[in-house]
């Protein structure tokens, strides 16, 4: 276990100097928000087994007591019996083709060892099952240790358990290696004070949550971990869930929580937050695919996610440094109580709630999607209050210290509500922003309360007029607002020319609009000429193309830019929540 506590410490010096960069140039933030890791894995020396003795075990239904530290390599069938171990020395199990069955227990029960190993012997398929009862109670899992419990090899262990938990330590649960095909009634791995994955494959059915860490006592423990591996995960409730951190540096997951999104398809509020009218004898009160109590860092990762509630929660930040995430979710895409800090990666939410939410949100760089029933960025909360009124939904408070950081990336956004949403303030430096935005005229593709200031970027954003914002006049860089007198179709484009004829802008929306706000630096002091119904010969990305191919359309108006900000036509209303 040598290398887990170097990994430990490679991943709390990483975490103390990329956070202070993060949290440096997150500086609208007012929250009290460490970004030190408080992990404390006091973890032991590589075990040298050649020093035991290894015993051989052929299973014929009788109780096995192992009472002495060593290696025991089991094989045959135990119908109706457990294996129980009760020393104080360390012991590795080696399954060899074994079956286990226990009809009032654990099939296996650690209930003493200094460390605990279990080995899945090279090709080999083993199986492990309780009973629907336990004669104690307290003694969850199919699989219980009171110690630090390791697998490792590269064999099969499928584990069916009845009662409730497949895999339980109260204290470490590790895993080396190993394919592992689990059916819980309620929790499938459950470690007390931590989960460490190295590597594997996982095929999880859990009526609870399906891969758990529990410590509430020491805010060091509680934790998840996941180097790499393969994950298939269908749970009742929660995915992967951890009372304190959650870091995931690699790995494929495949995770469905709550049946899935449809469960919550619909924006009413009969249909949001259902996942908590769950029968499951779990004390989770949520279906999230993954949710920290404190932080969640993911370094990498490919990630399907269909989740009735969100789909990535924290109750402090989230920290995407890469990966690629396709999410569909009943509630939000990925939440934060605090901080989302965003890197990199390739993000596609196709349905949810509200997209990304947190106190304060920065975007760095990636490719980003969004498509929502609600906001699509909303920062401390928003300024309606539909997100209250659905059953089980997680709101985060209004703030008006609450910001948006675009520093980079390519970012799309599909809205019902609002687009960019921040009680606070919205700053822009870079990367290019699409809002298709509302249709209604009680939101807009834009809202903020404080300041908009764009510095550098591109930023198009269609809606309704009623509540349209322009950025702020303390920007650097040119934009127009232009209201329409009457509604634009989706898929007619818009085009821009400057006075001497060249074309600016191309944009086609994919849904109706009355107002078009346009921020770029193409724009500058001239006058302008707007251009419907045309075509382009050019490609397009989020419905901006390639400037040069642009002809035919419709004269619609022209505008002269002299200052910052430049409207064009009057809206409907300019009342602002």
């Amino acid at each position: 276990m040598k290398k887990f506590g170097i990994l430990l410490f490679i991943i709390i010096m990483i975490l103390s100097i990329g956070g202070i960069i993060y949290f440096e140039n997150s500086n609208n933030s007012d929250d009290d928000v460490s970004s030190d890791s408080n992990i404390n894995y006091e973890s032991d020396t590589e075990i040298d087994w050649s020093i035991y003795e290894t015993t051989y075990i052929s299973l014929d239904d009788e109780d096995v007591s192992i009472t002495k530290g060593g290696v025991y390599e089991i094989s045959g069938t135990l119908d109706d019996s457990n294996i129980i171990i009760n020393t104080t020395d360390n012991v590795k199990i080696v399954l060899n083709n074994a079956t286990i069955k226990s009809s009032d227990g654990p099939a296996i029960y650690v209930a003493s060892a200094k460390n605990i190993y279990i080995e899945l012997a090279d090709g080999t398929t083993n199986y492990i099952e309780d009973g629907s009862s336990h004669d104690d109670e307290t003694l969850e899992g199919a699989i219980y240790s009171t110690s630090d419990l390791i697998f490792e090899g590269t064999g099969t262990l499928k584990v069916n358990a009845n009662y409730q938990d497949a895999i339980v330590s109260n204290d470490d649960l590790i895993f080396e290696s190993g394919t592992y095909i689990i059916d819980a009634v309620d929790e499938a791995i459950k470690g007390k004070d931590s989960v460490v994955i190295y590597d594997g494959n996982y095929t999880i059915t859990s009526g609870g949550d399906a891969i758990k860490s529990t410590n509430e006592e020491d805010t060091s423990k509680g934790y998840i971990i996941i180097e790499k591996g393969t994950f298939v995960i269908k749970s009742d409730t929660d995915g992967i869930s951890a009372v304190t951190e959650i870091f995931i540096y690699d790995g494929n997951f495949d995770i469905t929580t709550g049946g899935g999104s449809s469960i919550n398809s619909s924006s009413s509020n009969s249909g949001w937050g259902t996942w908590g009218n769950s029968t499951s004898t779990t004390e989770s009160s949520s279906a999230k695919s993954i949710k920290a109590g404190t932080k969640i860092t993911i370094e990498n990762g490919k990630f399907n996610i269909n989740s009735s509630d969100d789909a990535i929660h924290s109750n402090s930040n989230v920290w995407i440094k890469n990966g690629t995430f396709d999410i569909a979710s009943g509630d939000d895409g990925i939440h934060a109580d605090d901080a989302v800090l965003i890197d990199n990666g390739t993000i596609t939410v196709t349905e949810s709630y509200e997209g990304i939410e947190g106190t304060n949100i920065t975007i760095n760089a990636g490719t980003i999607s969004v498509t929502t029933s609600d906001d699509g960025l909303n920062a401390g909360g928003g300024n309606d209050s539909s997100a209250v009124n659905r059953t089980g939904a997680t709101t985060t408070s209004s703030s008006s210290s609450s910001s948006i950081t675009i520093n980079g990336g390519t970012i799309y956004i599909n809205s019902t509500g609002d687009g960019l949403d921040a009680n606070g303030s919205i700053t822009m430096t870079g990367g290019v922003t699409v809002v298709n935005g509302p249709t209604d005229n009680g939101n807009g593709a834009l809202d903020y309360d404080s300041t908009f200031v764009v510095t550098v970027g591109t930023l198009i954003a269609s809606g309704s007029s009623g509540m349209a914002q322009l950025p702020s006049s303390s920007s650097s860089i040119y934009s127009v607002m232009i209201n329409f007198t009457s509604s634009i179709s989706a898929g007619t484009l818009v085009s821009i020319k400057d006075s001497s004829g060249n074309e600016v802008i191309t944009y086609e929306a994919s849904k109706n609009y009355q107002n078009l706000v346009i921020v770029s630096p193409s724009l500058t002091k001239d006058t302008y000429t707007i251009s419907t119904k045309g075509s382009s010969s050019n490609s397009e990305t989020n419905g901006i193309y390639e400037i040069g191919g642009y002809s035919g359309g419709t004269n619609y108006s022209t505008f002269t830019i002299n200052s910052i900000n430049t409207t064009v036509g009057t809206s409907s209303s300019q009342m602002r929540r």
